[in-house]
């Protein structure tokens, strides 16, 4: 999910992926959309569980 919001960004080039995000490959203005965006989710919802992207 949080791969798929950081491909909608505007500046987005379509060519990131979760190894980029796993290794802090993102400039600030990816850092910045995706922190506010994660931050107004964690206000709305509860944590239940989490998805292992290493077994993709």
């Amino acid at each position: 999910m949080t791969l798929f919001h950081l491909r909608r960004l505007d500046s987005s080039k379509v060519d990131e992926t979760m190894d980029d995000i796993r290794n802090g490959r993102l400039n600030k203005a990816q850092k910045r959309y995706l922190n506010a965006y994660l931050n107004e989710y964690a206000r709305e919802y509860r944590y239940v569980g989490r998805y292992n992207y290493d077994k993709d």
